[in-house]
């Protein structure tokens, strides 16, 4: 707690000297309580179900000029199982984005401070969604965008987080990535360009401690198909090289090379918005190890009528071990969630929704959950003060 206090002072300290010469602020209260049933929370052959409550009261201030706008969101994330009192949460978080523009150039700076259970990270993770551990993540990302001509553009991004877990089962570890991009546009529709990162992974484990260097080289192309249809993706090559230290003394070396994409499609017209993603990208995890992913998604809305509109997400993710001299256990995630959002009046509205979870691990047996839940949105106009 008291680290989260310092993150908000310290926050909330760059806002208001940001604010000094400052123009309109706003302030904005969010947060959605959502009621549910699961039958298999922790996604277990042996199936623990439960009603839950959860709900992220958030305050939110802003400020606005012309050519800056900044933003600090704090809260709690409230999670409360009736039948499973241990996975029961409260965890903090505080959020803060500043962005500068000039005639040529926009600087933006991001940093957070987020706790939360380990079960939420678990599909991106190692998979465990029974733990009632909690992790600590603090991030820092400035970045910077130059219009070097009319078409084209140089870009810069460096990224640094450290996560900490307040159970032995989970490695803290540490990534800095630095990417370096251009970027032109060939007409009015079609934008290409390259992109340049290198990243390092740092674990500190009970058993053993790992360093591993990635370095990834890609070219990326986004193109309007039609005023409604536009496709976006990247391809490139990346090359992981691992140094895993044991207490026994005994150090692993490995180097593995291998591909990394994405590519999306969206379509959006009067009714409908549709967004399919297909990728395959490196993620470091709490295990010791770095997961390499692969993965599709489709996100779907429907208007139905003025006040109803139907949702649907499915994703279907393959998890893997990247190095290529570790255990190459494969895990598989599925998700399905229909849903449909009634909009009461012009401030209110009531989602109800369905969620299926189902995961494949090598050796084990198939589990699933299935879920339902009610949410209430309430959006308050905020209050606005100019100076």
């Amino acid at each position: 707690m008291k680290t989260f206090f310092n993150a908000v002072t310290f926050m909330a300290g760059i806002t208001i000297a940001l604010g000094s010469f400052a123009a309109e602020w706003t302030i904005d209260v969010e947060g959605t309580p959502e009621f549910g049933y699961n039958d298999n929370v922790t996604l277990r052959e042996n199936k623990e179900d439960s009603f839950t409550f959860k709900i992220k009261p958030t305050l939110v201030l802003g400020r606005a000029v012309d050519d800056m706008t900044s933003s600090v969101q704090l809260g709690y994330a409230l999670e409360r199982y009736s039948s499973i009192s241990r996975l029961d949460s409260e965890n903090p978080f505080i959020l803060f984005r500043n962005n500068y523009s000039t005639e040529r150039a926009n600087f933006g700076l991001n940093a957070s401070f987020v706790e939360d259970s380990t079960r939420n990270e678990a599909e991106d993770d190692n998979g465990d969604f029974a733990s009632s551990a909690t992790s600590r993540t603090r991030s820092i990302s400035p970045s910077i965008s130059y219009q070097v001509t009319e078409i084209d553009s140089i870009q810069s991004n460096f990224t640094y987080s450290e996560k900490e877990y307040s159970s032995p089962d989970f490695d803290d570890n540490q990534t800095k990535s630095l990417t370096l991009g251009w970027t032109r546009q060939f007409t009015e529709r079609f934008i290409a360009g390259v992109n340049t990162t290198v990243s390092n992974y740092k674990i500190d484990g009970l058993t053993s401690s790992s360093d591993d260097d990635n370095y990834n080289l890609a070219t990326f192309l986004s193109y309007q198909l039609t005023e409604t249809w536009s496709i976006s993706g990247d391809i490139g090559f990346r090359r992981l090289e691992t140094e895993r230290k044991f207490n026994t003394g005994n150090v692993l070396k490995d180097t593995n090379s291998g591909s990394s994409f994405s590519i999306s499609s969206a379509y959006a017209q009067e009714k409908d918005d549709i967004d399919v993603k297909y990728y395959k990208e490196l993620s470091p995890s709490s295990s010791g190890n770095v997961n390499e992913q692969e993965g599709i998604s489709l996100n779907w809305s429907r208007e139905l009528t003025e006040l109803i509109t139907a949702n649907l997400r499915a994703s279907y993710k393959e998890t893997r071990t990247a190095s290529s001299q570790l255990d190459d256990e494969k895990r598989e995630n599925i998700n399905l969630s229909p849903s449909l959002t009634w909009k009461l009046d012009s401030n209110l509205g009531l989602n109800i929704g369905y969620v299926f979870k189902q995961q494949k691990r090598d050796e084990m047996r198939d589990v699933e959950s299935n879920s339902v839940m009610v949410s209430v949105t309430y959006d308050w106009d905020g209050y606005r003060i100019s100076r």
